[in-house]
Order: structure tokens, then sequence, then C-alpha cells
């Protein structure tokens, strides 16, 4: 009987185990490539369109970068208030979500922060290097999407041989929409790094 408990106890922890590894899974296991950015921001906005903000607040989050995720993106070595001014998107989120309820913290990333109108429903995700921005070359990806801004970043801070991605959110047949900048992989995760040109 008591073996039989015991069998059934771990049986039961082990479920549970599998249970929680694949629902993070779900959320979280995104790879290092285009295609798995371009799926991360598809589930952002499907979770934002059926008001599902609990998953939405989980997919923003994580791609929120700390000050050492952000270094990871940046040449070594910079100036520490350039560092801290590079991460103020952490300290902005942290500062929002003070004194707030779950409920309406959640609402506020989807509807202010990482705001998707409904019917921006095309998805696209841009690729270029640091040594593709500072060449800036006519008439190529980093020429076309990326902003001069991020040139501008890519010749003074941003690490040499990365890989940053430009995401875009459009309504079908309209050729601007909503962009995000500079999303890079820390190790980890993809991380927004965001307009960090402002900075310098």
């Amino acid at each position: 009987m008591k073996y039989f408990i015991k069998t059934s106890y771990l049986l039961t922890l082990f479920l549970v185990l599998l249970a929680f590894s694949c629902s993070s899974k779900n959320n979280l296991n995104y790879k290092n490539t285009k295609a798995s950015l371009r799926e991360l921001m598809h589930d952002i906005k499907n979770a934002q369109d059926n008001q599902n903000f609990e998953k939405a607040k989980v997919l923003i989050m994580s791609i929120i970068p700390s000050k050492s995720s952000v270094k990871k993106a940046l040449k070594p070595n910079l100036d520490s208030k350039f560092i801290n001014e590079s991460s103020k998107m952490s300290a902005y989120i942290e500062k929002r979500k003070k004194g707030k309820s779950k409920k309406v913290f959640n609402e506020f990333l989807s509807k202010k922060f990482f705001r998707i109108k409904k019917a921006q429903t095309q998805v696209l995700v841009h690729e270029a290097t640091t040594e593709d921005l500072i060449a800036y070359k006519k008439d190529s990806v980093a020429w076309k999407e990326f902003s001069g801004g991020a040139r501008k970043a890519a010749n003074k801070v941003l690490k040499p041989k990365m890989k940053f991605y430009q995401v875009e959110f459009l309504e079908p047949g309209k050729k601007r929409g909503m962009k995000y900048h500079l999303f890079y992989w820390d190790g980890k995760n993809c991380k927004m790094l965001g307009k960090v040109w402002r900075a310098l």
C-alpha cells in the first residue's frame, strides 16, 4: 500500500512538472532565428487581439532587456552613463508597474507600451548585422528598413558582428506601419534594444 501511494505521488509530481515544462515551452521556447522572432511577434499580437493580456504580458516582458542583457548588444567598456540610459526601458516598466493592479499593468503593456493595431496582421522581420548598418549601402535591407539612428548607433556603440532585427506590423496592402527597433539575441532570449541612439 505504501509503495502504491509513493508511486502515485511520484507519478503525480512528474505529470505536474511535465505540464509546467510544456507550458513554458509553448510560451517562451523561442530560438535565435529570424523565423522564431516572427513567431514571437505573432504570438504577442494574437494574445493582444484575443485580450489575453496575461499571456501578452509574459511575452512582452521576455523581450525587455535588463542592464546585463543590454551590455551584450553593445561594445565593451562603454561609459556607464550611456549603459544606464540605454537600460531605461526596464526601469520605465518597473516604475509603471508600481501601484497598479495586475490587470491594469497587463493591459498597459498591450495598449500603451507594445501596442499593435488589430488591422496590422502582417508581420515583417528585417535582418542586418552591425557591419551592414555601418555600410548602409543603397538599396540594402539596412538602408531600406533600418533608420538613420540605427546606423548612427552601429557606428558608435553596437557590438561588431552582431545581428539586429527590425520588426514591422503592417495592414495588408499598406507600405508603412508600426516599427520596433533593434531586436537581438542575448544568449538566452530575444530582446528589444529600441531607439538606443537617443542615448548618444
